[in-house]
């Protein structure tokens, strides 16, 4: 249950060229949630959120009608942000639609009122990001810039390469673009991650990203000017896409945050938890379970990470030493089959949130894993998550794209 060094211990095979590295992502310090992930180091942490009360309830639904997968909600100025096909929207008569397919919705974080914010006639969008008054959404080899309150639209950027962006970040002007899956057309492999100028739509460059086909979220890592595709060796310029440094053996669900960065790397059947140093490299300690640990971004507080366990479980693991400080069973009380798909946990100012695949949530106290409370929102399983955490609101996922808000 406590690790240092591993078999596999990597090594950097280059360190920074021209950069003195801070480890520090943008957006940490945002009270907002305008990305997937909370910020550029996908920490899922909020640290001004109080969140949800002891006795939380469901305050509001918001219906969809879409399939499985993830569904990113957006929480700016105490405004929920997420979109609906309107044709199909449970929810068509409350949105005072005139036309268009689809349409960009803002809804009251307390009182649940909606409210249409643009429609548009393009294909199905996602993964959408919030800056500066403006919205970016990505869809098949596309994304676009609108203004977030009248709906003009400043752009549209297109791209073969990106099939469905699994996600957008932006710094600056700079808009980094990853893409879900890699396919390979004989000799030829696509490019996974792009950089697009912001302010005009123009693409910057292109870089190749993982080659393994996973169809899970691909959330890149920013800091001091530069971006790393997860489960990738190469960290490249933010500005140029020219590579940087070359980082030890490729990591999944990567976290940077506090200057350290955490991943999982499977070896055989058993997937484990590496802490790095961000400056220079180096691998701090590795992290190597009973069993296995399962897939999902790691959470990471002032002394302790907390991922996901085998079979139900939350682990906590001391941040300084790699030594398991405790294991929490959340099991017990679901429904078959929620338990065993989580792989986002969200933190606020005090706890942390296990959500679950179709909406449901359990609050755990970080320090020693007690269970606080669990909130089951009645949509059951569902092979759909996604999570947004602003103020004392929890945004969860149900099926069919549903959102709930706890508070």
């Amino acid at each position: 249950t406590s690790n240092t060094g591993g078999p596999d211990t990597p090594t950097a095979t280059s360190l920074w060229e021209g950069v003195d590295p801070t480890g520090e992502p943008h957006y940490t310090d945002d009270p907002d949630w305008r990305m997937y992930g909370h910020d550029t180091g996908n920490s899922f942490v909020n640290p001004h959120a109080p969140g949800p009360s002891d006795d939380p309830t469901v305050k509001w639904i918001f219906e969809r009608n879409l399939g499985g997968g993830t569904h990113h909600p957006l929480i700016v100025d105490r405004t929920v942000y997420t979109w609906v096909d309107v044709q199909d929207s449970p929810e068509r008569d409350r949105l005072s639609v005139e036309d268009g397919s689809f349409a960009v919705v803002g809804i009251d974080a307390e009182t649940g009122d909606t409210e249409t914010k643009f429609t548009f006639t393009h294909d199905l969008i996602g993964r959408p990001i919030i800056h500066d008054g403006n919205m970016y959404l990505g869809s098949v080899e596309r994304v676009r810039a609108y203004d977030l309150h009248t709906g003009e639209r400043h752009w549209e950027s297109e791209f073969a390469p990106i099939v469905a962006p699994s996600a957008l970040r932006l710094v600056d002007d700079i808009l980094v673009v990853t893409d879900h899956m890699l396919t390979d057309d004989g000799e030829e492999v696509n490019p996974q991650q792009c950089a697009i100028d912001a302010t005009t739509g123009e693409i910057l460059w292109e870089a190749l990203g993982d080659k393994e086909q996973y169809g899970i979220s691909r959330l890149p890592t920013i800091a001091d000017g530069q971006v790393q595709h997860p489960n990738t060796k190469p960290i490249r310029r933010l500005s140029t896409g020219k590579e940087n440094a070359v980082f030890p053996p490729p990591r999944t669900y990567q976290v940077l945050r506090e200057g350290e960065v955490y991943g999982l790397n499977r070896t055989d059947a058993t997937s484990r938890l590496v802490s790095h140093s961000w400056s220079t490299l180096e691998e701090r300690w590795t992290y190597v379970p009973e069993k296995t640990l399962n897939s999902g971004w790691p959470i990471v507080l002032e002394d302790v990470v907390v991922v996901r366990g085998f079979e139900g479980t939350c682990v906590g693991i001391d941040r300084e030493n790699g030594n398991r400080r405790w294991r929490t069973d959340y099991s017990a009380g679901h429904e078959d089959g929620v338990s065993a798909r989580s792989i986002e946990r969200v933190a606020g100012a005090e706890s942390v949130y296990v959500v679950h695949f179709g909406g449901t949530v359990t609050a755990l106290d970080p320090a020693d894993g007690t269970i606080e409370w669990k909130l089951n929102p009645g949509s059951g399983w569902s092979h759909v998550h996604g999570c947004a955490l602003a103020g004392d609101t929890l945004v969860t996922v149900g099926s069919g794209g549903t959102l709930y808000g706890i508070s």
